[in-house]
């Protein structure tokens, strides 16, 4: 962490949430900087998948905004929650309007974040907006088969798919995780989604629902 994170100080805490799968997980809190912004990493003890952290920082996020309420914290401890929340005003951040989708391995154009939050301002009704994504000619060199076919997959994926549906219908099935503005709301971060989104198939379960929930 001392390579990524400048000034960085952990904190190691113990069954800090439920993950989807309804077991506990004991996570390792850094804070620090990063070339001058201030930022807080959770990482898991041990890794139950992508979807039982995209569910834990969208159920933080959305429980923050309600803090006012005291909310029912669902998957997330009072430790976490509160030690989350306390970097957040210590940063003077009392609401969180929008949440930004990335992977490890997606570098942002320097005008993509801003050209999203833009996007979604345009309407109360738009909940979730992707940016136009393609393959790095320069990691995988432009004229490749491997660049050839990932970009001819993109563009089917975004041009076919999605463009059509959100044309004819002003909603998509879902939007690509390495590119995504979600706003901050009930429809995106709610507890009834989330409990869908994060639905762990049961041993009982039909091959159809427990291929779809995977």
């Amino acid at each position: 962490k001392e390579d990524i994170v400048e000034r960085p100080t952990s904190t190691f805490m113990k069954e800090a949430y439920t993950a989807w799968d309804d077991g506990p997980m004991d996570i390792e809190i850094i804070k620090g900087e990063f070339r001058g912004l201030p930022i807080i990493c959770v990482i898991k003890n041990e890794n139950r998948g992508k979807r039982d952290g995209i569910i834990l920082i969208r159920t933080f996020i959305h429980k923050y905004n309600q803090r006012e309420t005291n909310p029912d914290l669902k998957m997330i401890s009072p430790k976490l929650f509160a030690e989350l929340s306390g970097f957040l005003e210590a940063q003077s951040i009392q609401k969180v309007d929008y949440a930004i989708g990335i992977d490890a391995d997606t570098r942002f154009d320097t005008k993509c974040i801003h050209s999203l939050m833009q996007t979604a301002r345009e309407g109360d009704e738009i909940v979730g907006v992707t940016g136009y994504i393609r393959p790095d000619p320069i990691a995988l060199g432009g004229w490749t088969i491997s660049y050839l076919y990932q970009n001819a997959e993109y563009m089917v994926g975004q041009h076919r798919r999605r463009l059509r549906q959100s044309l004819t219908s002003g909603k998509v099935t879902c939007l690509p995780g390495c590119c995504q503005l979600l706003r901050v709301c009930e429809e995106t971060m709610g507890d009834f989604i989330l409990g869908k989104f994060g639905y762990y198939p049961k041993a009982s379960d039909g091959l159809f629902r427990t291929v779809r929930s995977m």
